[in-house]
């Protein structure tokens, strides 16, 4: 790890190579630093023969990028970056994995150059489209979450930086043990961000202070969301039972919980909730924008949560037709899938992409929708269902194919 500017002390992840070619391998062997020279030549050449958007321009592209990253040439290096982002989302698509690496690397040059807007734009840009997307990487994902909370620590948004902190610093002690290094850099990090906020320092082992009630509130929110979108699918919106579980996760959240997220989206909605009441357009909104970010920021358990209460109660005022409706169970499918709740990610994301393909002249938000799908049925292993969204996908693309 290395430090994004000398004015703090948080750490950015090591930029990945990429992993196939041989042109690839063997300057991820012989270090990309070593060889800017030979990489330039071989460059240029494809870009002769093959153009800015070949497999190899782009590949090599990248690797000019990281060479030049690696010497801490950071302007020269966003530069060819960006290059090389807009040929592979010509030739990979947005959500690529080429794509979403050359992204994160990106992202990091922003920030090294303190261009930290546009960090934190193209870093939750990458994030939210590697939450849940089969095959998981989850170092990666996690290694981009860390640097998102650099970004977001760097624009001011502290307790959304330490939120998503606090649960990389879990994760990676589950998974790796508190003694490893990637574990205590993220602790590290943790305890940097509170102590900018004026917070208390975090034990080692500690899992983010106090993982014991975060895992609490994680398991509640859990089931309270659960709860209000089975008695909202299975007894309607003007059920009893619906408006109870819709009322006690709404309590929950804004009194007896501890809301997660960002600290501006979660002080607008109590305030909106207090003052315009549980059923106003302006509180679902705001819970709307509370629910996006913390998917985008991996925190699923917490983004169900709220999403799930905003789309009962947008559908208790609206009836659940209009487009706003539609974007809140496209992202709540989407977390569901990020959860690996596949089954029922599925059935909502089909219900959002039917009212996005019915209602908007565009196809993008049905294709993400569908894409959603595709790979929500992948990971259930249903590859014939895959392969049939995956057709109905190509021909919004390509509408003279039909």
């Amino acid at each position: 790890m290395s430090k994004p500017n000398d004015s703090w002390n948080l750490s950015l992840e090591k930029p990945v190579a990429p992993p196939a070619g041989a042109i690839a391998e063997i300057m991820a062997r012989e270090g990309f630093e070593r060889y800017p020279g030979a990489i330039k030549k071989a460059l240029d050449a494809s870009l002769k023969k093959n153009g800015p958007d070949g497999a190899d321009s782009i590949l090599l592209s990248e690797l000019m990028g990281l060479s030049l990253y690696a010497r801490k040439n950071f302007a020269k290096a966003r530069d060819r970056l960006s290059a090389a982002l807009a040929s592979s989302e010509r030739t990979n698509g947005p959500a690529g994995h080429a794509t979403l690496r050359i992204a994160d690397t990106l992202g990091c040059a922003h920030m090294r150059l303190g261009e930290f807007k546009e960090a934190k734009l193209l870093l939750e840009r990458v994030c939210g489209a590697r939450a849940g997307a089969p095959p998981r990487n989850l170092p990666a994902e996690l290694a981009g979450r860390n640097n998102l909370a650099c970004a977001m620590a760097a624009t001011g948004d502290l307790d959304g930086a330490a939120g998503i902190l606090q649960r990389v610093s879990r994760e990676r002690e589950g998974m790796l043990g508190p003694e490893h290094p990637d574990s205590i850099a993220s602790l590290e990090n943790l305890d940097e961000v509170r102590r900018l906020g004026g917070g208390a320092r975090t034990e080692p082992g500690a899992g983010g202070n106090a993982p014991s009630r975060a895992r609490k509130w994680d398991e509640e929110a859990w089931e309270l969301s659960r709860k209000t979108r089975k008695c909202l699918t299975s007894k309607g919106p003007s059920d009893e039972s619906t408006v109870a579980a819709w009322e006690a996760l709404g309590d929950f959240l804004l009194e007896g919980g501890r809301l997660p997220g960002r600290a501006d989206l979660v002080r607008e909605l109590e305030k909106l909730a207090e003052f315009n009441g549980l059923e106003d357009m302006g509180t679902h909104k705001a819970a709307f924008s509370l629910g996006r970010s913390l998917f985008l920021t991996g925190n699923f358990i917490g983004a169900a949560a709220v999403l799930s209460w905003t789309l009962a109660g947008r559908i208790r005022v609206q009836g659940g037709a209009d487009i706003k409706t539609f974007q809140v169970l496209s992202y709540l499918g989407r977390t569901l899938a990020g959860a690996g709740e596949h089954a029922e990610a599925i059935p909502i994301l089909a219900q959002a992409a039917k009212g996005f393909h019915t209602n908007l002249a565009t196809h993008e938000e049905t294709q993400i929708c569908l894409a959603a799908i595709h790979d929500a049925l992948q990971a259930k292993g249903d590859h014939a269902a895959a392969k049939e969204v995956a057709g109905s996908i190509d021909l919004l693309a390509n509408p003279k194919k039909r």
